[in-house]
């Protein structure tokens, strides 16, 4: 079985929110801004670490939108 290639997309919806998705240079893995709907994720990560440094940050954009 082939492996599926992942690349990092534009955007991605939270709830019924849209979250941009931006490469950039950082120390961190990523971060979040709920109040700008962005997700940062770092540039020249493997394509497993942006995948999981994306679903963390989801994660922190769902917590923050349901309140908690």
């Amino acid at each position: 079985m082939t492996k599926k290639q992942y690349s990092v997309p534009s955007t991605i919806k939270v709830g019924d929110i849209e979250f941009n998705v931006i490469l950039k240079k950082m120390k961190d893995y990523g971060d979040m801004d709920i109040d700008k709907r962005t997700i940062h994720i770092r540039q020249g990560l493997t394509k497993e670490e942006s995948f999981d440094t994306l679903m963390h940050e989801v994660t922190h954009a769902a917590l923050a939108i349901s309140g908690l």
